[in-house]
């Protein structure tokens, strides 16, 4: 007959039942017989706990003491519970894979629908199991309304509020009071729980609390916790795994897309510091916080074009140009006591605008391989 294996409360090695110390640490193994009289000498969490191989503590169930009162006897099935949602979860990486690997169609919604999925297996497992820790059947948190009133009678004490969920507006303050109870119920903040419950949910389900004493493992297995946190960790790598092949697979395959998102916000970014440019550039002008390489005071009437030279980065203070080979000019025409102006900006040689007006800065006027040159045969002017 095989012998029942425990696990060792120091390492978490594997060891046989019959084994009086780990072979892996030395650790001592409380419940052999030739170690009884040592147990006076060990601490109780050591004979109460064992660490598994994450280094993970969990409550030891061959040990007469513990911290349960009871067993929840109306959870449903176990095993189906881990293999349903194994079957899912599996089912969704590797058919979403296939599409987008093998049949190579739909690679952007595929990968967005992976994504997805991920997120809401996370929070579809980790209901089924605060259900089941509640003593209720896991199932019931994958039916809608059913799963509401079963969450409003554990939380509430009233199962028909959760009806209420269907009511606009109610629905919202309705669940925040439930997460608030929820998390009384399993010893959490009430307050954190209620409004970051996105967040709270998952640490309920995964963690160790519990709800009035009950656990849903069976009391009289003795490897009932570590089977159940193996199960728990391999349905959350899975579920991590449908949300990296989603992640990977949309970097990879719209890479393209996502570099024009980058250069349409490059683009855009280069219309608003246009106009920066030409407002600051007038306010210098009004000011009188500028020289000009030929003495001059103001600009005089007629058809001469001043240039202004800029050093974007260093002083207009500009941000959101990736490099500092940025350069612009100004050119300011006097049309009879009004100013003009039309700028000459290159962001370092990729893009750019030439003689664009105040007011007509866009990024159909974008151009590409912009340099800004000085023309000898105009008067340079510079901010001061």
């Amino acid at each position: 007959m095989n012998e029942r294996v425990i696990y060792c409360q120091r390492c978490g090695a594997e060891m046989k039942e019959s084994a009086r110390y780990c072979m892996k640490c030395g650790a001592l193994n409380y419940n052999h017989p030739d170690n009884q009289n040592m147990n006076k000498f060990a601490d109780a969490k050591a004979k109460n706990t064992y660490e598994i191989g994450s280094g993970k503590t969990l409550m030891m169930q061959q040990n007469a003491v513990t911290n349960f009162t009871q067993e929840a006897t109306r959870i449903g099935n176990r095993n189906f519970f881990f293999f349903f949602n194994l079957l899912l979860i599996l089912g969704t990486l590797l058919g979403g894979a296939f599409v987008i690997f093998y049949l190579k169609e739909s690679q952007l919604m595929t990968s967005i629908i992976l994504m997805a999925c991920a997120v809401i297996y996370l929070y579809v497992v980790a209901m089924e199991i605060i259900f089941m820790k509640m003593n209720r059947p896991w199932w019931g948190a994958i039916i809608p309304i059913y799963n509401c009133m079963i969450l409003a009678e554990m939380t509430l004490g009233k199962k028909f509020l959760g009806l209420l969920m269907i009511v606009p507006i109610v629905n919202v303050v309705l669940l925040l009071i439930m997460f608030y109870y929820l998390g009384q119920k399993f010893k959490k903040n009430e307050k954190i729980t209620a409004f970051l419950f996105l967040l709270m949910i998952p640490v309920i389900a995964f963690g160790t609390s519990t709800y009035n004493g009950v656990t849903y493992t069976k009391l009289n297995d003795k490897n009932a916790v570590e089977k159940d946190y193996k199960r728990r960790k391999f349905l959350i790598t899975l579920i991590v795994l449908v949300f990296l092949v989603g992640i990977a697979s949309f970097l990879y395959f719209n890479a393209g897309n996502l570099d024009s998102l980058f250069v349409d916000a490059k683009r855009e970014k280069l219309v608003e510091n246009g106009e920066k440019i030409i407002n600051k550039t007038e306010k210098a002008i009004k000011d009188g916080k500028f020289s000009c390489d030929d003495s001059a005071t103001e600009f005089a009437y007629g058809s001469t074009h001043y240039f202004i030279y800029y050093d974007v980065v260093g002083d207009l203070k500009m941000t959101g140009f990736s490099n500092e080979l940025v350069e612009a000019s100004v050119a300011v025409y006097n049309n009879n006591g009004t100013y003009e102006y039309t700028l000459t900006l290159s962001d370092g040689g990729q893009f750019g605008f030439v003689n664009v007006r105040r007011g007509e800065f866009g990024v159909e006027n974008i151009v590409e391989n912009v340099t800004v040159t000085k023309d000898e045969n105009n008067i340079n002017c510079f901010i001061s």
